[in-house]
C-alpha cells in the first residue's frame, strides 16, 4: 500500500515527517490538494489541479456548475490510483465581500473502503468595489 506525508505536515520527535498508510486519508489529501491547485501552479505539471480559482471569476450559471463539477470529477479520478470520486457538487457562496464555492466530493477506496465525503469552502475572489 502507498504511503504519503500527513497533511498538515507534522514533525515527529525523531525529526522525520509523519506519514500515513491509510488509503482513505491519502485519497482525501490528494483530492483536497487537487481542489486547491490551479493550472500552472506546478512548473513540471502545468495541468495539475482543478483550477477553481479561474472558475470563480466567471458568472455562475447552473449548467456551468454542472460542467465544472464533471470536469473536476474527471481531473481527480485521473490522478487517483486506488480509489475514485463518484460524485462532485458545487454550490456558489457569497460571504461578505468574498465569493467562493462549496465543493462536495464523494469518494471511495477500491479495496474494502466505504464511501466518504469531503466538503470544503474555497474562496478566492473579493467583490469589494464592484
Amino acid at each position: 500500500m502507498a504511503k504519503a506525508l500527513l497533511v498538515p505536515l507534522q514533525l515527529r520527535p525523531d525529526g522525520t515527517f509523519a506519514v500515513t498508510e491509510d488509503p482513505s486519508q491519502i485519497i482525501r489529501q490528494r483530492v483536497l490538494d487537487l481542489l486547491v491547485s490551479s493550472n500552472f501552479d506546478r512548473v513540471m505539471r502545468p495541468t495539475y489541479g482543478c483550477d477553481l480559482e479561474g472558475f470563480l471569476f466567471t458568472t455562475v450559471i447552473d449548467h456551468l456548475l454542472a460542467a465544472k463539477a464533471s470536469e473536476i470529477l474527471n481531473t481527480i479520478n485521473a490522478a487517483l490510483s486506488f480509489g475514485e470520486v463518484v460524485d462532485v457538487r458545487l454550490t456558489p457562496l457569497m460571504v461578505g465581500v468574498e465569493s467562493g464555492v462549496q465543493v462536495e466530493a464523494v469518494y471511495r477506496v477500491f479495496e474494502g473502503g466505504g464511501v466518504e465525503m469531503i466538503s470544503e469552502q474555497i474562496f478566492t475572489s473579493s467583490t469589494e468595489g464592484t
